[in-house]
Formats: structure tokens, sequence, C-alpha cells
């Protein structure tokens, strides 16, 4: 490696969104500064989610991002945007894979795996040990634990999706405590 490639590999992870960059990098297989539907779809087939979970090309999804004829090129900001649509995207479709009677619910030990296998790097440690128990407290009394609803599915990807907006918001009620307890937070 010369040194000018080095220094401007260096420039990248220093930047504050190199791992969308690097992300766009890799996608942009040909180097020309945008990314066609066919660079996508082999980098995602690629992937080890793709083949637990494969993903439907075909889906609603690739149209409104690449078109009907799936020509159009992406830059790197509707690229950033696009990666996110597509980790809801292939989330929405794992839950779709475990509902196989199309009833609007799975196990909990699907949505488990779903959040294991998908959205691993949002959960939290505290969260991801205590998963059953975070679901039965936020479960109401007429809806069973053990079956997960795709609208509680879907609301908890948006908290989690949220959760340091949550602690700011539970920080400015609480009198702006640096810290939260275990016991300040069950009454």
């Amino acid at each position: 490696i010369t040194l000018t490639k080095f220094i401007n590999f260096e420039s990248l992870l220093l930047a504050s969104d190199s791992l969308y960059r690097l992300a766009f990098q890799l996608f942009d297989r040909h180097g020309q500064g945008f990314i066609i539907f066919d660079d996508f779809q082999y980098i995602i087939s690629a992937t080890k989610n793709f083949k637990e979970f494969p993903f439907n090309f075909n889906s609603d999804f690739v149209t409104t991002h690449f078109g009907a004829k799936r020509q159009r090129q992406i830059t790197y900001k509707e690229f950033t945007q696009i990666l996110l649509d597509f980790i809801d995207e292939q989330t929405i479709q794992a839950f779709r894979k475990f509902d196989k009677d199309n009833v609007g619910c799975i196990s909990f030990k699907n949505f488990e795996i779903i959040l294991n296998e998908l959205r691993q790097y949002q959960l939290a440690e505290f969260i991801s040990k205590h998963l059953n128990d975070v679901v039965k407290l936020s479960c109401s009394s007429s809806s069973s634990p053990n079956q997960i609803s795709y609208p509680y599915f879907t609301a908890f990807l948006q908290l989690l999706s949220n959760i340091e907006s949550m602690r700011k918001i539970y920080l400015a009620v609480n009198h702006k405590k640096a810290h939260t307890y275990k016991s300040s937070m069950i009454t």
C-alpha cells in the first residue's frame, strides 16, 4: 500500500460518517461514485444475514429506491438513507418469514432471533439479557408475551432506534440526573 492510499484511508476513518463512507465504497464495486441495483443486490446477497433471511429483491423497497426498471444510480447521500430503509425492510421481511399463517404475530423465540440477528447493534446488554422480562412488562394484560404482534414489533424497533432520545427525555424529566438506577425505573 502506498503512503497516499494509507493517508486517504486514515482520513476516511476519521470522518464522522466513516462507517457510511466505507459501506458506500464497498457497494460501489466499480468506483464510479454511485451505486446501481446490480451492485446492491450482489453485496446484500453475499452477506451472512442473507443466508438466514433471504431478501426479496422484487419488493416495493427496490422499486421505490432503484426504479421499476432498476436503473437509478444512487449517490452517497441517497445511499445513507437507503441503508437505513434497507435495515427496516429486511427486518419486516424477516417478520413476514416467521408469520407463515399471515396472522400478524410471531413467537417470542422468532422475535428474539430477529433482534439478535438483524438488530443486535441496537440491543443494549441489559435489554439483550432481559428481553423476555422487558416484553412481559411492556405487553398489555390482554396480549400474550409469547406472541409478538406486528404493531408491538414495529413499536419495539422504533423504541430501540430512539433509545438515546428516550434517555435524554428521562434525564430532563428527572432534573438532569446523570445516572439512572434500576430502582428509579421500577415503581
